[in-house]
């Protein structure tokens, strides 16, 4: 294995499957450190094989070796074992396997968003600059990642670890409908009190039947939606606001003098729906 080099490893990996599970986590960043990173031919056997960015060629009985290097006897894995994992990270279309009678060619998915961080450097260009460019380039993938536009990371610091179900099913929502409008939806469940997976599904299917697509949709949907809450007037006099009720006097006559007491009816609780009104161009 080529020894030379460097990989990129995402945060996200802390919310995926493979990360409760040791050996598996193993043979994931094995698959990575093996991909060739340029276009390139190897030869098996007497035939030429064509690599892209993203793919190595592997065997059972290779993998059973390599995997195993300088492991102890009783961390011994089988290539039999290995190679059902690879089955495994391929159903978490983490990479996929083609296989032919000799070998598997093996293409890790989303290689080009991951790991090509401009690592083609001119050879003329000096040492220094060369370093500097590849820590430039490596700080701008690390601010991506660390600002709020992550949903898991927006997730665990605001709704709390977040389990392997749970980070499974935040997947499913981002490939259905969007980091952003998943995020979206998840700071109108914090500001609703809802800190759970399910009401910010909720939210999004009722977006989605509303035609939302963008932010900008989102935005709209929730102005309407707080406008048509905002005040009920109901039989009696009585000014309900979302779900909350305030007390008023009830008026009549052209002096606007109180025909008869104020019902007493459960207090307004304020910031439910006041401040979401006041916040709602920074909360979505």
């Amino acid at each position: 294995m080529n020894s030379k080099g460097w990989i990129s490893l995402h945060r996200k990996i802390m919310h995926n499957p493979v990360w409760s599970d040791a050996r598996l986590l193993k043979l994931w960043i094995y698959c990575l450190l093996k991909a060739t990173h340029k276009d390139r031919e190897q030869l098996v056997g007497l035939q030429k094989v064509n690599l892209k960015p993203g793919q190595f060629i592997t065997g059972r009985d290779s993998l059973e070796r390599e995997y195993n290097e300088g492991a102890k006897p009783s961390e011994f894995v089988p290539g039999r074992t290995l190679w059902r994992w690879m089955k495994k990270l391929e159903k978490l279309e983490m990479l996929t396997i083609k296989s032919t009678s000799k070998y598997s060619v093996i293409s890790i998915t989303n290689w080009h968003e991951y790991q090509e961080i401009d690592q083609q450097m001119s050879s003329k260009c000096p040492a220094n600059d060369q370093q500097m460019s590849t820590n430039n380039n490596v700080n701008n993938i690390n601010n991506k990642f660390n600002n709020n536009n992550n949903a898991f990371e927006f997730y665990e610091k605001n709704f709390g670890l977040l389990s392997p179900f749970n980070a499974e099913l935040l997947s499913q929502l981002i490939d259905e409908h969007s980091e952003e409008l998943v995020l979206a939806a998840m700071k109108v469940a914090l500001k609703r009190n809802a800190r759970n997976l399910k009401f910010v599904e909720t939210v999004l299917l009722n977006w989605r039947d509303a035609g939302v697509k963008t932010i900008e949709d989102a935005r709209a949907v929730e102005a309407e939606f707080q406008r048509r809450n905002k005040f009920q007037v109901l039989k009696g006099g009585v000014v309900r606001n979302g779900q909350n009720r305030a007390k008023i006097p009830l008026h009549s006559g052209s002096h606007g003098g109180s025909s008869k007491e104020s019902e007493s009816i459960s207090h307004y609780e304020p910031g439910k729906w006041d401040d979401y009104d006041l916040s709602l161009d920074d909360l979505i």
